[in-house]
């Protein structure tokens, strides 16, 4: 996949939901797709992708934390 240069934003949270339950964490990711732009006004807007990192703690630097990643494609 080639993807154009651009500004792709990367929203990053913490989610209750086991990262090894994948089904899960994407039904949770599209919920918080549909409500982003109301949260951070915009940041939907003129962007042809947005990314998302759900972590299964608050990362601190100390140690590694359990991340899995989406990208949402903007219409």
């Amino acid at each position: 996949m080639q993807v154009d240069k651009g500004i792709f934003p990367l929203i990053e949270y913490k989610t209750n939901i086991p990262i090894t339950d994948t089904v899960k964490l994407k039904i949770e990711n599209d919920e918080i797709h549909k409500i982003i732009g109301n949260i951070f006004y915009g940041i939907d807007k003129d962007k042809k992708f947005l990314l998302y990192k759900a972590f299964s703690e608050i990362p601190d630097g100390s140690k590694p934390v359990d991340t899995y990643g989406f990208y949402k494609e903007l219409k």
